[in-house]
């Protein structure tokens, strides 16, 4: 009998928790091919520390390291372009095809600009090490520039806007609060002249996040000198400025952490269904619905807690079991159901928030959580 062939396409969170887990039943007769684009997988939640002088190490580990003793795990680097159903086949930028018996997309997602004009041009990127890596240099100059100017064209330079006031913002823009003060430090800058300003379209921080937690976290914020602007939309952005619905804000730099849609390959995939949010539907099991072979882990999972990195963790352990007892010819009986999340978020170092159901607490116990 020859051997199921296992496609995961995806090396962030919910593809390499469910290749190491299928790597444990070393007897399942199947072989196992986790296809990514990048030879790294990369942590998210660590990415503002890449961009305030810790090494990429920080946020980022090799594929092959973490697979380096799963004989059982294929891993190809090639990025998935499209694929048929019909045929159970994907084609590749290299213009290689992969053929599947059991296909499972694990797909992070993938920015987005609302069609802001100039934001997609003039923003500072903050979803990958290497933009993290960018974003750094990019500040380093910013400081090591200030001597030729005059105090207000300085002032505008060091202006620092993050839109988004989601985790991601609100961990960037509160370790920024730290970093550019030993910027300042180190490059003989008058740190008045530097400003830090979060924009958020809704009415509050961490939207997500119970309102006790994110209303402990905006008090923070501000007691780091970050000045916070809610219900302000960004309405465009050229080389001189941010404009809002209702402020002109001169700056260099702004760093676009909002804006996050489902990745664009699952739209090459004719079959899928799609809920209102733009998620692949999934049945019980996982599988995309219509189908009996392909699975949809993590962000673009029309789940309930999808987007988080630990429900992608949990879709793939999930889809794991589902999967074996697939290839073992048994039924699975257990169904799907949404595990929920806990919020976890630093807020500049030493300070953080911690909320699960009724547990909830913040301070240096909250940060230490996240070491």
């Amino acid at each position: 009998m020859n051997k199921k062939r296992i496609i995961i396409v995806g090396g962030g969170f919910a593809g390499v928790r469910l290749a190491l887990a299928l790597s444990s039943h070393t007897h399942m007769h199947a072989e196992v091919t986790l296809i990514s684009q990048n030879e790294h997988f990369e942590y998210y939640p660590a990415l503002y520390r890449v961009a305030t002088g810790r090494s990429p190490l920080h946020a980022s580990i090799r594929l092959d390291e973490i697979f380096q003793h799963k004989k059982h795990i294929h891993l190809v680097y090639d990025r998935i372009v499209g694929g048929d159903p019909t045929k159970n086949i994907l084609q590749a930028e290299s213009g290689a095809t992969y053929a599947y018996d059991i296909l499972v997309l694990a797909l992070g997602s993938e920015t987005m600009y609302f069609n802001i004009p100039g934001l997609a041009e003039h923003s500072v990127g903050f979803k990958s090490v290497n933009q993290s890596l960018q974003l750094k240099n990019h500040l380093h100059d910013l400081f090591h520039n200030h001597n030729a100017l005059r105090a207000e064209d300085e002032k505008n330079n060091l202006r620092i806007v993050v839109g988004g006031g989601g985790p991601s913002g609100v961990e960037l823009i509160a370790e920024l609060a730290l970093y550019t003060k030993e910027l300042a430090k180190r490059h003989e800058v008058d740190y008045s002249h530097v400003s830090l300003i979060l924009i958020e379209a809704g009415e509050r921080i961490l939207k997500q996040a119970p309102e006790r937690s994110a209303k402990k976290a905006l008090v923070r914020l501000e007691k780091l000198g970050v000045h916070v602007h809610v219900n302000e939309k960004i309405a465009k952005q050229d080389e001189s400025a941010v404009y809002t619905n209702t402020m002109t804000i001169p700056t260099k730099t702004l760093i676009w952490t909002a804006g996050a849609q489902v990745n664009s390959l699952y739209r090459t995939i004719p079959g899928l269904q799609y809920e209102k949010n733009g998620k692949v539907s999934v049945d019980e099991k996982m599988r995309a619905k219509g189908f009996s072979n392909i699975y949809i882990a993590g962000d673009g999972a029309g789940t309930v807690y999808s987007g988080m990195a630990q429900t992608a963790i949990y879709d793939g352990t999930f889809i794991a079991h589902a999967i074996v007892h697939d290839v073992k010819g048994k039924q699975f009986k257990k169904v799907y159901s949404p595990k929920m999340v806990a919020h976890s978020i630093p807020v500049g170092k030493g300070w953080g928030i911690f909320d699960l159901g009724k547990i909830a607490f913040s301070g240096w116990p909250a940060w230490w959580l996240q070491i």
